[in-house]
């Protein structure tokens, strides 16, 4: 009897060790598993395509300010005698602000975020054409066309893509894709509105319903939503979290078995 007795108090003391191995294991486990459960994954669609929509109208409507140059400018710009060397320069200058300036979009987007970034690139775009209307001579397009137009089009064009790209995943192609289509677009309808405008309202007029049209850029940069609100958990994640739980659960199973089997051999 007295031989039974200690191999119990061994019985207990081990079942007390696991316990307390189980205690220190079990949440470990279901801690890791939940640190994996908080993973969250862009929507792939949903309020996606709504900024997909947004980043269309703003390449539809923002290339203006470049496609149709040569037409709404063409009355100061064949006024007097203006050198092509002068008039190269102004667009040239327009595409080195432009260049220069994207460079320092990620840091602002970080700083100001995507919307109030895009929403800035569409009003400068606008004051580009609204100025420029009231441009006494062509050397004032370097600075009422060229500058303006060029942070403009750097913030909204740019941005286009960059949140195009972090709304989706799978369909990340197809997105960006419908994005360039407006791109375009606007380079054929473009010329058309511009020479349309100038015919029927003249240089004053047509520049400015030009920037009330370059404006809706806004519009669209107001689908800009922070991707943080439409992230959704990933379903892989979802799977690997019940995973861990079912192993935790039968490695605690079987260990309990194990000492039931042991404690019988020793009865």
């Amino acid at each position: 009897m007295d031989s039974l007795e200690s191999p119990s108090v061994t019985c207990n003391d081990s079942s007390t060790k696991l316990s307390d191995i189980e205690q220190e294991q079990t949440p470990q486990a279901n801690d890791n598993s939940n640190a994996k459960a908080v993973e969250m994954v862009p929507p792939d669609g949903g309020w996606g395509w709504m900024v997909v929509a947004g980043s269309f109208l703003i390449m539809s409507v923002g290339g203006y300010t470049f496609y149709a140059f040569s037409i709404f400018l063409s009355p100061i710009l064949m006024s007097g005698q203006v050198s092509s060397i002068k008039i190269a320069w102004i667009y040239n200058f327009n595409h080195l602000i432009w260049c220069f300036y994207a460079i320092f979009i990620g840091p602002l987007c970080e700083q100001f975020g995507t919307r109030k970034m895009a929403i800035f690139g569409g009003v400068a775009s606008f004051l580009s054409l609204f100025l420029s209307a009231f441009a006494p001579t062509v050397d004032y397009l370097f600075f009422t066309y060229a500058l303006p137009a060029g942070i403009g089009g750097a913030s909204t064009f740019t941005l286009t893509f960059i949140v195009v790209s972090t709304y989706f995943k799978k369909h990340r192609g197809f997105a960006i894709g419908i994005t360039s289509v407006g791109d375009c677009l606007s380079g054929f309808i473009s010329p058309v509105i511009a020479n349309y405008l100038l015919e029927n309202y003249g240089y004053i007029s047509a520049t400015l319903i030009s920037g009330a049209l370059v404006l809706n850029q806004c519009v669209g940069a107001s689908l800009y939503q922070p991707v943080k609100w439409h992230m959704k958990p990933s379903k892989k994640i979802t799977v690997v979290k019940k995973e861990s739980q079912d192993l935790v659960k039968w490695k605690k199973e079987s260990e309990e078995t194990d000492l039931i089997e042991k404690v019988h051999d020793i009865s």
